[in-house]
Protein backbone atom coordinates (compact mmCIF):
# COMPACT_ATOMS: atom_id res chain seq x y z
CA UNK A 1 0.00 0.00 0.00
CA UNK A 2 1.33 3.51 -1.19
CA UNK A 3 1.80 5.51 2.25
CA UNK A 4 3.61 8.31 0.60
CA UNK A 5 3.23 10.40 -2.73
CA UNK A 6 5.96 13.27 -3.86
CA UNK A 7 6.74 15.53 -6.14
CA UNK A 8 10.76 16.09 -6.51
CA UNK A 9 12.52 17.44 -8.97
CA UNK A 10 10.33 16.93 -11.97
CA UNK A 11 9.70 12.95 -10.52
CA UNK A 12 7.24 11.79 -8.07
CA UNK A 13 8.71 9.80 -5.32
CA UNK A 14 6.45 7.00 -3.48
CA UNK A 15 6.28 5.23 -0.24
CA UNK A 16 4.61 1.96 0.16
CA UNK A 17 4.57 -0.62 3.00
CA UNK A 18 4.67 -4.37 1.25
CA UNK A 19 2.58 -6.95 3.29
CA UNK A 20 4.91 -9.44 1.87
CA UNK A 21 8.10 -7.53 3.56
CA UNK A 22 8.28 -5.53 6.87
CA UNK A 23 10.29 -3.11 5.02
CA UNK A 24 9.55 0.33 3.82
CA UNK A 25 10.45 0.73 0.33
CA UNK A 26 11.19 3.92 -1.84
CA UNK A 27 10.27 3.68 -5.33
CA UNK A 28 10.78 6.78 -7.96
CA UNK A 29 8.71 7.11 -10.71
CA UNK A 30 8.43 9.47 -13.60
CA UNK A 31 6.35 12.75 -12.91
CA UNK A 32 3.75 12.37 -16.27
CA UNK A 33 3.15 9.39 -13.82
CA UNK A 34 2.40 10.75 -10.63
CA UNK A 35 -0.98 11.86 -11.32
CA UNK A 36 -2.52 8.64 -11.04
CA UNK A 37 -0.90 7.45 -7.27
CA UNK A 38 -2.39 8.90 -3.84
CA UNK A 39 -1.61 7.41 -0.12
CA UNK A 40 -3.90 4.35 0.54
CA UNK A 41 -3.79 3.11 -2.93
CA UNK A 42 -2.82 -0.51 -3.30
CA UNK A 43 -0.34 -1.43 -5.99
CA UNK A 44 1.66 -4.89 -6.14
CA UNK A 45 5.53 -4.48 -6.70
CA UNK A 46 7.27 -7.33 -8.82
CA UNK A 47 11.06 -6.52 -9.26
CA UNK A 48 11.23 -3.63 -11.40
CA UNK A 49 7.31 -3.49 -12.14
CA UNK A 50 4.92 -1.78 -10.40
CA UNK A 51 1.28 -2.51 -10.75
CA UNK A 52 -1.97 -0.93 -9.70
CA UNK A 53 -5.87 -0.01 -10.59
CA UNK A 54 -5.95 2.74 -12.42
CA UNK A 55 -9.30 4.21 -11.36
CA UNK A 56 -9.59 7.10 -14.19
CA UNK A 57 -9.05 4.45 -16.96
CA UNK A 58 -10.72 1.37 -14.85
CA UNK A 59 -7.91 -0.85 -16.06
CA UNK A 60 -5.05 -2.52 -14.55
CA UNK A 61 -1.85 -0.76 -15.48
CA UNK A 62 1.91 -1.87 -15.00
CA UNK A 63 5.12 1.00 -14.92
CA UNK A 64 8.46 0.42 -14.59
CA UNK A 65 9.74 1.83 -11.46
CA UNK A 66 13.58 2.41 -10.17
CA UNK A 67 14.55 2.17 -6.60
CA UNK A 68 16.13 4.66 -4.26
CA UNK A 69 16.97 2.69 -1.19
CA UNK A 70 16.52 -0.61 -0.13
CA UNK A 71 15.29 -2.84 -2.35
CA UNK A 72 12.42 -6.16 -1.69
CA UNK A 73 14.64 -9.07 -1.15
CA UNK A 74 15.00 -11.11 -3.93
CA UNK A 75 14.71 -15.05 -3.83
CA UNK A 76 17.95 -16.90 -3.04
CA UNK A 77 18.85 -18.58 -6.07
CA UNK A 78 18.85 -22.49 -5.93
CA UNK A 79 21.80 -24.20 -5.91
CA UNK A 80 22.41 -26.34 -9.25
CA UNK A 81 21.35 -29.69 -7.90
CA UNK A 82 24.14 -31.84 -7.11
CA UNK A 83 24.86 -35.18 -9.61
CA UNK A 84 25.49 -38.51 -7.49
CA UNK A 85 28.78 -38.76 -6.03
CA UNK A 86 31.22 -40.89 -8.98
CA UNK A 87 28.37 -39.94 -11.57
CA UNK A 88 30.25 -37.69 -13.62
CA UNK A 89 33.79 -39.22 -12.72
CA UNK A 90 35.46 -40.43 -16.04
CA UNK A 91 37.50 -43.44 -15.38
CA UNK A 92 40.77 -44.15 -16.61
CA UNK A 93 39.48 -45.41 -20.01
CA UNK A 94 37.66 -41.78 -20.55
CA UNK A 95 34.33 -43.62 -19.50
CA UNK A 96 32.25 -42.88 -16.64
CA UNK A 97 32.98 -44.29 -13.79
CA UNK A 98 29.59 -45.75 -12.68
CA UNK A 99 28.49 -47.38 -15.99
CA UNK A 100 27.97 -50.54 -15.48
CA UNK A 101 28.16 -53.46 -18.70
CA UNK A 102 25.93 -56.07 -19.29
CA UNK A 103 27.98 -59.45 -19.43
CA UNK A 104 30.82 -60.40 -21.38
CA UNK A 105 30.62 -60.43 -25.18
CA UNK A 106 31.01 -63.19 -27.33
CA UNK A 107 31.33 -63.74 -31.19
CA UNK A 108 28.60 -62.57 -32.09
CA UNK A 109 28.23 -59.25 -30.94
CA UNK A 110 32.10 -58.64 -31.94
CA UNK A 111 31.13 -59.72 -35.07
CA UNK A 112 30.17 -56.13 -35.25
CA UNK A 113 32.57 -54.02 -34.41
CA UNK A 114 35.72 -56.43 -34.54
CA UNK A 115 35.70 -58.73 -37.40
CA UNK A 116 38.00 -61.19 -38.29
CA UNK A 117 41.45 -58.16 -37.61
CA UNK A 118 41.51 -57.36 -34.21
CA UNK A 119 43.63 -54.56 -35.20
CA UNK A 120 41.00 -53.05 -37.36
CA UNK A 121 40.71 -49.49 -37.42
CA UNK A 122 36.91 -49.15 -36.92
CA UNK A 123 37.24 -50.43 -32.99
CA UNK A 124 39.38 -47.18 -32.72
CA UNK A 125 37.08 -45.18 -34.13
CA UNK A 126 34.02 -46.11 -32.15
CA UNK A 127 35.92 -45.93 -29.24
CA UNK A 128 37.03 -42.59 -29.86
CA UNK A 129 33.29 -41.68 -30.53
CA UNK A 130 32.75 -42.98 -27.10
CA UNK A 131 34.93 -41.31 -25.23
CA UNK A 132 34.62 -38.07 -26.69
CA UNK A 133 30.67 -38.55 -25.86
CA UNK A 134 31.33 -38.99 -22.40
CA UNK A 135 33.50 -35.94 -22.05
CA UNK A 136 30.48 -34.30 -23.34
CA UNK A 137 28.12 -35.30 -20.50
CA UNK A 138 26.67 -39.12 -21.78
CA UNK A 139 26.19 -41.51 -19.07
CA UNK A 140 24.45 -44.85 -19.61
CA UNK A 141 24.10 -46.69 -22.09
CA UNK A 142 21.14 -45.35 -24.23
CA UNK A 143 23.28 -42.14 -24.15
CA UNK A 144 25.96 -43.53 -26.54
CA UNK A 145 23.67 -45.63 -28.76
CA UNK A 146 21.56 -42.47 -29.28
CA UNK A 147 25.13 -40.88 -30.29
CA UNK A 148 25.92 -43.56 -32.41
CA UNK A 149 23.16 -43.60 -34.41
CA UNK A 150 22.22 -40.25 -34.83
CA UNK A 151 25.67 -40.13 -36.39
CA UNK A 152 24.93 -42.66 -38.82
CA UNK A 153 27.56 -45.06 -37.92
CA UNK A 154 26.59 -48.63 -38.58
CA UNK A 155 28.43 -51.94 -37.44
CA UNK A 156 30.68 -53.75 -39.59
CA UNK A 157 27.53 -55.80 -39.96
CA UNK A 158 25.72 -53.11 -41.13
CA UNK A 159 23.26 -52.78 -38.29
CA UNK A 160 22.11 -49.79 -35.98
CA UNK A 161 23.04 -50.18 -32.35
CA UNK A 162 21.58 -51.41 -30.14
CA UNK A 163 22.44 -51.12 -26.12
CA UNK A 164 23.53 -54.72 -25.91
CA UNK A 165 26.26 -53.88 -28.35
CA UNK A 166 27.16 -50.71 -27.06
CA UNK A 167 27.71 -52.87 -23.37
CA UNK A 168 29.81 -55.20 -25.84
CA UNK A 169 31.84 -52.70 -27.31
CA UNK A 170 32.44 -50.57 -23.82
CA UNK A 171 33.24 -54.13 -22.10
CA UNK A 172 35.69 -54.96 -24.31
CA UNK A 173 37.28 -51.12 -24.02
CA UNK A 174 38.13 -51.82 -21.06
CA UNK A 175 39.31 -55.13 -21.41
CA UNK A 176 41.24 -54.10 -24.70
CA UNK A 177 44.51 -55.90 -23.68
CA UNK A 178 42.65 -59.35 -23.30
CA UNK A 179 41.00 -58.56 -26.60
CA UNK A 180 44.07 -57.64 -29.15
CA UNK A 181 46.79 -60.49 -29.76
CA UNK A 182 50.06 -59.58 -27.99
CA UNK A 183 52.69 -58.55 -29.97
CA UNK A 184 55.73 -60.59 -29.71
CA UNK A 185 58.82 -58.68 -28.08
CA UNK A 186 61.43 -59.27 -30.79
CA UNK A 187 64.00 -59.27 -29.19
CA UNK A 188 63.52 -62.01 -26.90
CA UNK A 189 62.24 -64.03 -29.72
CA UNK A 190 65.88 -63.29 -31.27
CA UNK A 191 67.73 -63.86 -27.73
CA UNK A 192 65.74 -68.00 -27.80
CA UNK A 193 66.28 -68.58 -30.92
CA UNK A 194 70.00 -67.47 -30.52
CA UNK A 195 69.57 -69.73 -26.94
CA UNK A 196 68.39 -72.81 -28.49
CA UNK A 197 70.92 -72.93 -31.37
CA UNK A 198 73.32 -72.65 -28.67
CA UNK A 199 72.10 -75.92 -26.84
CA UNK A 200 72.08 -77.40 -30.02
CA UNK A 201 75.38 -76.66 -31.03
CA UNK A 202 76.56 -77.77 -27.18
CA UNK A 203 74.29 -81.19 -27.21
CA UNK A 204 76.11 -81.98 -30.56
CA UNK A 205 79.95 -81.29 -28.81
CA UNK A 206 78.63 -83.24 -25.44
CA UNK A 207 77.26 -86.51 -28.02
CA UNK A 208 80.70 -86.00 -29.46
CA UNK A 209 83.03 -85.81 -25.73
CA UNK A 210 80.84 -88.87 -24.53
CA UNK A 211 82.10 -90.63 -27.91
CA UNK A 212 85.85 -89.41 -27.65
CA UNK A 213 85.46 -90.77 -23.58
CA UNK A 214 84.45 -93.95 -25.25
CA UNK A 215 87.05 -94.18 -27.33
CA UNK A 216 89.98 -93.19 -24.70
CA UNK A 217 88.82 -95.51 -22.47
CA UNK A 218 88.69 -98.46 -25.42
CA UNK A 219 92.42 -97.01 -26.30
CA UNK A 220 93.58 -97.11 -22.63
CA UNK A 221 92.50 -101.29 -22.22
CA UNK A 222 94.70 -101.84 -25.37
CA UNK A 223 97.67 -100.08 -24.19
CA UNK A 224 101.26 -101.85 -24.17
CA UNK A 225 103.28 -99.69 -22.16
CA UNK A 226 103.13 -96.74 -19.14
CA UNK A 227 103.83 -93.54 -21.68
CA UNK A 228 100.70 -94.57 -23.65
CA UNK A 229 98.76 -95.07 -20.69
CA UNK A 230 99.83 -91.54 -19.55
CA UNK A 231 99.19 -89.91 -22.75
CA UNK A 232 95.93 -91.58 -22.71
CA UNK A 233 95.17 -90.67 -19.25
CA UNK A 234 95.18 -87.03 -19.33
CA UNK A 235 93.34 -86.75 -22.54
CA UNK A 236 90.84 -88.95 -20.79
CA UNK A 237 90.99 -86.60 -17.34
CA UNK A 238 90.62 -83.32 -20.04
CA UNK A 239 87.67 -84.99 -21.75
CA UNK A 240 86.17 -85.96 -18.74
CA UNK A 241 86.65 -82.20 -17.24
CA UNK A 242 84.98 -81.17 -20.82
CA UNK A 243 81.75 -83.08 -20.05
CA UNK A 244 81.42 -82.09 -16.56
CA UNK A 245 81.06 -78.60 -18.27
CA UNK A 246 78.84 -79.40 -21.16
CA UNK A 247 76.47 -80.69 -18.62
CA UNK A 248 76.52 -77.12 -16.16
CA UNK A 249 76.02 -75.50 -19.63
CA UNK A 250 73.20 -77.67 -20.95
CA UNK A 251 71.49 -78.11 -17.56
CA UNK A 252 73.18 -75.77 -15.29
Amino acid sequence: MITEVKARGGKVQLSAEFVETIHQHRITLLADQGGQFYVGQFASLRRDVLSFFDEIAGERRDVGVTYEGMKPSQPEPRAPARPPADHRRLDAFGLPAALKTEGIPGPAERAHYIGRDPSSRYFEDVKEIIQIAAKKGANYLADFQIVLNDRNVRTLRSSKWTRELVSAVIYDIRHEEKLRPQKPNRAATVAAAIHEADREKIAKELQETEARIADLEASWDAAASGNQRQKIHDQLSAARRRRTKLFGMLWG
